[in-house]
């Protein structure tokens, strides 16, 4: 039970990092905006439904939920390219947005390396049982992105509320 809970935890605070950033890149294309919205909150109610299945707890399936886990957080690039694709690259929305973004990805990707390859635990068995394990960078790393990324989307509401939409 605690692991389904952990695992709809992530998957939650995953589609939860996409939606202030959907939000305002398309607040004045409400069509785009629902569309990625409803999206990747069916994408993540799917696999919530699936986390909660006895092959996604079994621990030869961990580098799989790892992987699951990332390919949900690569749905964010394709409204971030539809973004790029119709607006200016020096936008002052997407320079604050993009550079939190990026440092919230990388902090991601740090956790996930820790995840999959259980560093420093693997190298050292029995040395960081109680303290410094994976899961516990894991979860700096979770922390620290969500950060960078609350930090971003605060400079993100800010500059969005100063940019009137287009008649």
């Amino acid at each position: 039970v605690c692991a389904q809970a952990d695992y709809t935890g992530v998957l939650i605070m995953i589609v939860g990092s996409f939606y202030p950033g959907v939000y305002f890149a398309f607040y004045c294309q409400e069509f785009y905006q629902k569309l990625y919205l409803y999206g990747i909150t069916v994408v993540t109610g799917g696999l919530i439904a699936f986390s909660l299945t006895e092959t996604f707890r079994r621990p030869e399936f961990r580098v799989g939920r790892a992987l699951l886990f990332a390919m949900l957080g690569g749905l964010g690039l394709v409204p971030i390219g539809h973004y790029l694709a119709t607006h200016s690259m020096f936008e002052p929305l997407l320079l604050v947005f993009s550079t939190g973004v990026l440092f919230m990805c990388l902090f991601y990707l740090g956790g996930l390396a820790f995840f999959i390859t259980q560093f420093p635990e693997s190298k050292w068995p029995g040395k960081f049982d109680l303290w410094g394990h994976s899961h516990q960078y894991w979860h700096l790393c979770v922390f620290f992105a969500q950060f960078v990324y609350f930090v971003s989307v605060a400079y993100a509401y800010s500059i969005r509320h100063q940019i009137a939409c287009d008649a």
